[in-house]
């Protein structure tokens, strides 16, 4: 008796492209997995996942593994289309389910004004 084909999405984190999985990529296809690298802007997270859900849809044995912002896409996938899959798994890797503390100083005024000064910085160096 055949097995059904189980298809895995890997979804990369915070500005990285997709082929940083490739690796991952590979290893899961030589295991006889359709592996999908999943693409999406890291800039507009929504954006993000409304692509996955167009283009994972429902239905069949689909798995997913995320690395750090991509397991948080996936999770918001999940909470805002509850997909339903004959079979499914989820595996994150490194991934900030509790939040991050650098994404707070970040997004806060104090740290968009030291980015902006690090970047200034930074394009003065390199123009």
């Amino acid at each position: 008796m055949l097995l059904p084909i189980k298809k895995v999405v890997l979804v990369h984190g915070l500005f990285m492209p997709s082929v940083m999985m490739l690796f991952l990529y590979c290893q899961l296809k030589r295991q006889g997995f359709v592996v999908t690298l999943f693409s999406y802007p890291t800039r507009d997270f929504e954006q993000g996942v409304r692509k996955l859900n167009r283009e994972v849809g429902q239905g069949g044995q689909v798995y997913f593994v995320g690395h750090s912002l991509g397991g948080l896409l996936i999770r918001r996938y999940f909470e805002k289309y509850r997909p339903h899959f004959d079979d499914t798994c989820i595996v994150t890797i490194g991934s900030p389910h509790n939040g991050s503390r650098v994404a707070r100083i970040v997004c806060s005024k104090t740290g968009t004004l030291v980015l902006k000064k690090i970047g200034s910085h930074f394009i003065s160096r390199v123009g």
